[in-house]
């Protein structure tokens, strides 16, 4: 939303320059205390009655499960088709800043099977289904068509966006088709 609204602001002419910062620190809390701060990005008062803390593996296992009733998907198979963690891994070793670049590779086998390093958080996801907990930051210099051809350098070109609202509770959404991101892409 904030690159959104500095993109805005340039093209109404309020601004010839944005600079849109965000930073996120959760490496330095307690567990948790993080869980539930990550809770409050969804309808925290809502859902964490029904589905329990930490807030976001139930969710995401009830989003699983409705996936695989509605692609017919049997339990196993659904094992499978959660396990992006092993692409994730190796993208991260092209990466000479993230956090997993020294870690072992991580097999599409030992990352759709439970064991002592990679148990069950809540069936069926297992841990190496679930984010990390990191700390991490994002800046973007968003400039006007007009200062962007005085720059030296060839900057990158904003060609499109695409943007909607969804409904904050699991229970209001298209599950799990999520149509909100397909339309925002093909505005995009």
């Amino acid at each position: 939303m904030a690159v959104l609204t500095a993109a805005h602001q340039i093209m109404a002419g309020v601004h010839d320059v944005v600079l849109v910062v965000d930073a996120e620190q959760q490496k330095t809390m307690p567990v948790p205390e993080h869980a539930d701060v990550l809770a409050a990005a969804g309808d925290f008062h809502a859902e964490r009655p029904r589905f329990g803390s930490p807030l976001f593996p139930e969710l995401f296992t009830e989003i699983a499960k409705l996936y695989a009733r509605a692609h017919d998907v049997p339990p196993p198979e659904l094992r499978r088709h959660l396990a992006i963690a092993g692409k994730n891994y190796a993208h991260a070793k092209l990466n000479p800043l993230s956090q997993t670049r020294n870690r072992p590779t991580l097999t599409l086998d030992a990352a759709t099977t439970r064991s002592d390093k990679n148990p069950i958080i809540a069936e069926p996801l297992l841990l190496s289904d679930c984010s990390q907990i990191t700390d991490g930051a994002a800046a973007i210099v968003l400039v006007s068509q007009s200062l962007a051809q005085k720059l030296k350098s060839k900057p990158v070109r904003l060609l499109g966006y695409g943007h909607t609202t969804d409904h904050l509770a699991l229970q209001d959404k298209q599950v799990p088709e999520f149509p909100h991101a397909r339309t925002a892409a093909d505005r995009a």
